[in-house]
């Protein structure tokens, strides 16, 4: 059986070993999802910092003319 499930929402888990050098103005890239681009801020830099185990994860939305994607966040999420 499959499921179909529509979302405009997408979750993409970070590798901190691969932002090990971000520095605020830097911008993240997803692979394979056109234009899904995030620019670093001061506030990511603190939530960096001060959350050094916890998982960072990147909000990505579907535009409505539904060929493009914008990242539109980043999420802290603790490790459990």
């Amino acid at each position: 059986m499959t499921y179909e499930i529509d979302s405009s929402e997408l979750l993409v888990q970070i590798d901190r070993s691969r932002i090990l050098d971000i520095t605020v103005g830097d911008t993240i890239a997803v692979s394979g999802l056109s234009k899904a681009e995030y620019a670093w801020t001061e506030h990511d830099q603190q939530l960096l910092e001060t959350n050094p185990d916890a998982e960072l994860i990147l909000k990505v939305t579907r535009k409505q003319d539904g060929k493009a994607y914008q990242a539109t966040g980043l999420i802290v999420r603790e490790r459990s």
